[in-house]
């Protein structure tokens, strides 16, 4: 199966379709100016402000419509039924623009018509070339998002063969988990099936997939047991309902290949939000990176003129969907041996760290490092914390959708962090409550908050009483 470049880049393709729809909104307007004042001596700088305005309320409005959201699977028409409204807002915003500064008789009200429905033309005209242009990638086997059906095996076989039906949809089932069956075995299409039991999640952990579908009757009893385990998944995951069935209205509904999709959990860093969560990423992750280099240099020679070993410890922890990444950190303890599959949290009194270290944990200078994961595009700016692997396997079964932190990238500094919840996790309510403003940075992010997030680490986090 091949997965190709739109799939791992889908974040900067939504960017993409930002900037030609902005484009499409320009040139239509330029294109009004050749028709409405061919031959005529009209100056076009009033038209090309209008013009500018427009560009720009295009491309803060138009995600609030969906329209640079994931639309695998979905309706065409959907989509051009949002962008076109979302034109006529960007049309109307515009106009009351130019009446509140009372310039609106400075514009031809031919050319505002033809710019409106050249306009309509144009972003109907690319987005469709578009849409159509990855269906037919995703007919040829490019850009597939690979899933693991769980759940009744005829429901499960029923979503299976309608999703073959639509290659188009770029979405290929990997295999079926179901209690129908005892051992591992094909069904008729082909199709691996594999019994449900207790050694699930640590097989599902070990394919390489990107959704988890779980497939059973709306009134089946057997609807939390199966989804409870799922939330040690690190994975988007999505339930497909009988479509005979009430839904389940606490979860967004969508539609895939014609049939009704609950999510139960969903990645928040997609489409264009994934986009600006990248540029904010590398811009400011270089942009931090220059004057942190002394700050680097100086705890480097500190560490060494301090203690024997080398200057950073590297430590594998969990990132983006549960994948295991190297994370940076200076060293701030004395080298020793650990048990193995135990790793012990710093305390206050912690004999193992150094004096210099010590200094360097206060001051936080020991987080410095991350900057290269940040810009190696393992972790984030902001984002949950990465812990311990071996602290993730403890906690996962002890704290409520621990592993959905793990939805997005690890971070430098977090929500959590910037409220108090930094450092040592010596008791359980401590770990929840980080837990809990994790979900809630994941569930409600936004770029205002990132950036709230950074300056709150500046004033509060950096010298925090809980770290040593």
């Amino acid at each position: 199966m091949r997965r190709g470049l739109l799939q791992e880049y889908a974040s900067a393709f939504s960017f993409f379709s930002r900037v030609l729809d902005v484009f499409g909104v320009v040139f239509a307007g330029w294109i009004a100016y050749l028709l409405r004042f061919f031959g005529a001596s009209q100056a076009f700088d009033p038209y090309a402000g209008l013009l500018f305005l427009a560009a720009v309320i295009t491309f803060l409005l138009f995600p609030f419509f969906g329209v640079y959201d994931s639309w695998r699977g979905r309706s065409l028409f959907s989509l051009l039924r949002r962008l076109f409204f979302a034109w006529c807002v960007v049309i109307i915003f515009v106009l009351i623009l130019s009446i509140g500064f009372k310039t609106i008789t400075v514009y031809s009200r031919l050319w505002i018509f033809y710019w409106a429905g050249l306009g309509t033309f144009f972003l109907l005209s690319l987005r469709s070339g578009l849409h159509l242009a990855l269906r037919s990638f995703r007919n040829r086997g490019w850009n597939q998002r690979s899933i693991v059906l769980i759940g009744e095996r005829k429901l499960a076989e029923y979503v299976s063969k309608r999703l073959k039906q639509t290659t188009w949809a770029g979405l290929t089932v990997q295999c079926i988990i179901t209690k129908d069956v005892s051992k591992e075995q094909k069904n008729a299409d082909g199709l691996s099936l594999y019994p449900f039991n207790e050694s699930v999640i640590p097989f599902i952990q070990g394919l390489n997939i990107d959704e988890v579908w779980v497939t059973l009757p709306i009134q089946s009893p057997l609807i939390k047991e199966w989804i409870d385990p799922l939330r040690y998944l690190s994975v988007p995951i999505r339930f497909i309902p009988d479509v005979s069935a009430n839904f389940l209205f606490r979860y967004p509904i969508t539609e895939i290949s014609g049939m009704p999709v609950i999510e139960v959990s969903r990645a928040p860093f997609v489409g264009v939000n994934g986009c600006l969560k990248l540029l904010e990423d590398y811009l400011l992750g270089a942009l931090f990176f220059v004057p942190a280099l002394p700050f680097m240099l100086f705890s480097a020679i500190g560490i060494k003129c301090s203690s024997k070993g080398p200057v950073l410890f590297k430590q594998w922890r969990h990132g983006a969907k549960g994948k295991p990444i190297l994370v940076y950190k200076f060293r701030t303890m004395h080298v020793h041996r650990e048990q193995q599959g135990v790793v012990t949290q710093a305390k206050k009194t912690d004999e193992r760290i150094f004096p210099f270290g010590a200094f360097l944990r206060r001051t936080s200078l020991d987080e410095l490092p991350q900057l290269i994961n940040v810009l190696q595009g393992r972790m984030s700016l902001v984002g949950p914390r990465p812990h311990a692997v071996e602290h993730n396997e403890y906690y996962k079964t002890l704290v409520f959708d621990y592993m959905q932190r793990h939805k997005v990238k690890p971070g430098i500094t977090g929500w959590a962090q910037v409220n108090g919840f930094r450092g040592e996790t010596d008791t359980l309510e401590k770990m929840e409550k980080r837990v809990q403003y994790d979900l809630y940075y994941i569930d409600h992010w936004s770029v205002g908050l990132d950036l709230k997030i950074i300056l709150l680490t500046f004033f509060k986090g950096l010298f925090s009483k809980n770290a040593y």
